[in-house]
């Protein structure tokens, strides 16, 4: 699972989550279904996307900023 954000080709992400999807596991065959929408697909990786590569890479690859955001907004003083 996660290779995928590493991978450079759809055909590679693709194979990745039908090898996953093969799983005995009845919850990792609902994730990998869940990820086959596109957009989830776009967010997940740069082959998927229309954003410039430059943007891309320089753009984090965590929520830290939005959920210390949403914890500051929330505090009580």
């Amino acid at each position: 699972m996660y290779s995928i954000t590493k991978l450079n080709t759809q055909e590679e992400i693709l194979n990745i989550l039908e090898k996953i999807k093969k799983s005995d596991e009845p919850e990792v065959a609902e994730w990998v279904n869940d990820k086959y929408k596109l957009w989830i697909l776009a967010e997940l990786s740069s082959a998927f996307t229309q954003i410039n590569a430059d943007i891309w890479n320089q753009t984090p690859n965590h929520t830290n900023v939005s959920e210390l955001a949403y914890a500051n907004i929330n505090h009580d003083v």
